[in-house]
């Protein structure tokens, strides 16, 4: 199994650019994940490379709701885009788009709270699940992600794609896949919270020890050390603390640890995980070599995603 996406999950691209939206559906087109369509609003072009585009998201749910939406729209058009989708009660909404007003975020949050929605992003490079499905860019074209992703057991999460493109691509070199790969968001507030993903992940058959990447200027990890604790630690959790030479990065206030030292933040996040029995790493090798000894025997073989087009 994986989370929030899987096999046949039907998904629509929300886009400005035809082109543009067309390419990234293209992207795994060979996988088991079903486009319904990419719709540019008020610009349906009939087909284009076989794939759907769409005037509206009236069409593409005109026979049945996509699970999932992605949206990369332009970041003005964003909060009129995802309360559209709500409206439609689209179950996921993956926003691509970066640097989205904060207070329009705030507004899109608090719909989808209302109808119980998850949203994954702004910033995210989407969620992959290997040889099931994929919402977003994780991991660019069908070629780039069989280099990279192979099904497994193992649940990764970040707020960086890149880290978290890095952080799998060095467990496939090992032979040890992944259940599903989400890519939180960069921006300053994202739709989702690291202890309900790994909630998520807790409830997973396929998903058999949990990876996180955190670091300067990211929340949540005093709520997730808490729940690990009271929650009996059903599933393993792995936390790669980044960051602890950002003090030296010119602009450091971008990363939200205005008036904190950098060294010191990413201290007290490593103190939190250890007190709530997280394994805590601070390189990328420790933390590879470490899942080499939970899953000794390699992941079964399997396939990147496919995308089905449905016409």
């Amino acid at each position: 199994m994986s989370i929030l996406i899987n096999r046949g999950s039907r998904i629509v691209i929300l886009g400005w650019e035809a082109g543009e939206a067309v390419a990234l559906a293209g992207e795994a087109r060979d996988g088991v994940t079903r486009v319904v369509g990419v719709v540019c609003e008020g610009r349906g072009r009939g087909m284009m490379d076989g794939i759907p585009v769409l005037a509206s998201l009236s069409q593409a749910c005109r026979k049945q709701v996509p699970h999932a939406a992605v949206i990369t729209v332009p970041p003005s058009l964003v909060k009129r885009t995802a309360a559209e989708a709500i409206r439609r009660n689209v179950p996921l909404l993956v926003i691509s788009t970066p640097r989205v007003p904060l207070h329009d975020m705030m507004e899109v949050f608090s719909y989808a709270r209302e109808r119980a929605l998850t949203i994954i992003g702004p910033n995210s490079l989407g969620i992959l699940s290997p040889g099931k499905g994929k919402a977003g860019m994780l991991g660019g074209s069908h070629e780039e992600c069989a280099k990279i992703f192979r099904p497994g057991p193992a649940g990764l999460l970040s707020r960086s794609g890149g880290l978290l493109t890095e952080i799998a691509y060095g467990l496939t070199r090992l032979g040890i896949g992944q259940s599903t790969c989400i890519g939180m968001g960069g921006d300053p507030l994202v739709g989702v919270h690291l202890v309900e993903i790994y909630r998520l992940f807790e409830r997973d058959p396929q998903t058999k020890f949990v990876v996180i990447s955190t670091g300067p200027g990211e929340r949540g990890e005093e709520e997730l050390g808490a729940y690990y604790q009271e929650s009996g630690r059903r599933k393993l959790l792995l936390a790669l603390v980044v960051g602890q030479e950002a003090d030296r990065v010119p602009g450091l206030d971008l990363l939200g640890e205005r008036g904190n030292s950098v060294r010191e933040t990413v201290q007290k996040k490593k103190d939190i995980f250890t007190r709530a029995g997280i394994e805590v790493f601070g390189d990328l090798g420790a933390l590879t070599r470490r899942c080499r000894e939970l899953a000794p025997s390699c992941a079964p073989e399997g396939t990147p995603p496919r995308i089905e087009v449905l016409t």
